[in-house]
């Protein structure tokens, strides 16, 4: 009878083993199934996944994204971020990122050089701490991106952004820059000296202010003609023209305006030349009066000037 029962109970305990198998079966294979999925998606995206441990080492490093001479992603676990990076790690930057990773607070866009596969890219990663259901830490969670081909072109238009405002700001000619409404956007050092304005006293000003009547008060409705489709009085011709200084001197010049367009908004840039050494002043009429114009200190501010190019 003993033995009856003992077999009796290793034949239900074979059965319930079974039930439990077939029950369980099922989950692992979604699980696996689900993991597969997640993977593919990983190894396709455009940003690849990584996982740290509670040590902060990469236990997981996905293969999407542009990871160039990546060939085995499996190089990279165990190490850290501080041990791929070739930046100084002593800096602001990394003590900051530190700190964060060390009280376990999320993080955005981190941005860092790397030594991937031997050649150096610059890569973001995002990350969020991770806990256990009893709220241990775990490790970090997140993405990153190889931003290297954003980066250089972004370096090469700050660049070229550079060499142009030097170019500008050196120029031995007088340049402004308004825009379809007739606000200063540039005031080049050489136009200061010229004008006898601060560039901070003119950005955003009407460009008027540096014209008499009755230019000044018709500049506004000779630009609005001209958006309007009416035809150009200077831009591409060029004219004589006479300026007025802070200090309320007139004096001659030769302007010519350029139009260009930019994200579909229109400016104009100008440029001018004084007229040369003539009679050191004349007149031009200004509200039924007669004002002196300067010739001879425009002719000196102006020696190696040629052209006065304004932006309507």
């Amino acid at each position: 009878a003993i033995m009856n029962s003992l077999l009796f109970g290793i034949v239900l305990t074979a059965i319930g083993v079974y039930i439990l198998y077939r029950q369980t079966v099922p989950v692992v294979e979604r699980v696996q199934e689900s993991e597969n999925r997640f993977q593919g998606f990983a190894d396709t995206a455009t940003e690849w996944f990584w996982e740290t441990g509670p040590n902060l080492r990469f236990r997981v490093m996905g293969q999407g994204g542009r990871m160039d001479g990546v060939d085995d992603r499996n190089r990279y676990l165990g190490l850290t971020r501080h041990d791929l990076t070739t930046e100084d790690t002593s800096t602001q930057k990394w003590r900051d990122h530190q700190e964060d990773m060390l009280q376990r607070r999320p993080f955005l866009n981190f941005q860092y050089e790397a030594n991937l596969g031997g050649e150096i890219r610059t890569l973001s990663v995002t990350g969020l701490p991770f806990f256990d259901e009893k709220g241990e830490f775990k490790g970090y969670q997140g993405t990153g991106r190889d931003i290297t081909d954003l980066t250089t072109h972004k370096h090469r238009i700050e660049e070229a952004e550079e060499r142009l405002r030097r170019a500008f700001e050196s120029i031995t000619m007088s340049v402004i820059v308004i825009d379809e409404f007739g606000k200063i956007e540039s005031f080049n050092p050489h136009s200061e000296k010229v004008f006898g304005y601060d560039k901070s006293e003119v950005i955003g000003k009407n460009i008027s202010i540096l014209m008499p009547e009755p230019d000044r008060g018709q500049h506004d409705q000779y630009i609005r003609n001209y958006v309007r489709g009416g035809q150009p009085a200077i831009i591409g011709i060029g004219r004589e023209v006479t300026g007025l200084r802070k200090n309320g001197e007139l004096f001659p010049m030769h302007l010519g305006v350029g139009e260009m367009i930019l994200r579909g908004e229109r400016h104009f840039v100008g440029s001018f030349r004084c007229e040369g050494p003539g009679a050191a002043t004349q007149t031009v009429a200004e509200n039924g009066r007669n004002r002196p114009v300067d010739r001879g200190n425009c002719s000196r501010l102006q020696q190696s000037a040629r052209y006065y190019h304004w932006k309507p």
